[in-house]
């Protein structure tokens, strides 16, 4: 669960709910995982929209410390505050991780995502290309630090009603994280 608040905006306050089940198959160096989400989103304490996800990937060690993680997402999105926001999304990527040590426990990571999303109607239809770099450095001996930027470029397919250009945003995250482990789940080349 991720959520928001605001103390002097409270239209902007945000929960995502996500319920997932994964599986992966490891055959040697190579993963073959699926994985099935739910996502509610709330605004304001309003329902925004829900949405299905399938993802299945394919995970291949080029070598014992280089691994290649390939995704395909599809997501079937119903909004419920305007039913033309309803949407297919068909989305493709990739990303390299580069292990820094023989335990696996700390990387750094370069991606790629292309997200295609098909409303009911066509204004709301975009295309996006997010550029991701990160990774993982373990400080103490559970102690684990995780940066990451994310850009994206997003680009709708039709002018909004009323306005002469498209519109086309820019948009850059960047992340940090403190996590403590708890239980190890590494995917390692045998």
């Amino acid at each position: 669960m991720y959520q928001t608040l605001h103390n002097k905006l409270s239209t902007q306050d945000i929960q995502y709910h996500l319920a997932s089940a994964s599986a992966n198959y490891q055959i040697e160096s190579t993963t073959v995982g699926l994985q099935y989400g739910y996502n509610y989103i709330y605004l304001d304490n309003k329902s925004l929209n829900a949405a299905h996800m399938l993802t299945p990937s394919l995970g291949i060690f080029l070598s014992p410390k280089l691994y290649s993680h390939l995704t395909y997402e599809y997501h079937d999105k119903k909004s419920f505050r305007d039913k033309n926001e309803n949407a297919k999304v068909n989305a493709g990527g990739f990303m390299q991780y580069f292990y820094l040590s023989d335990t696996y426990k700390s990387w750094l990571n370069i991606g790629y995502k292309y997200n295609d999303e098909n409303a009911v109607n066509n204004q709301y239809d975009f295309a996006e290309n997010i550029f991701t770099a990160g990774g993982q450095i373990p400080l103490f001996e559970k102690l684990i630090f995780t940066p990451a930027v994310n850009y994206t470029e997003k680009e709708f397919k039709e002018d909004y009603t009323g306005q002469t250009v498209k519109r086309k945003d820019r948009i850059t995250n960047l992340n940090a994280a403190l996590a403590r482990e708890i239980v190890k789940n590494h995917i390692c080349p045998k």
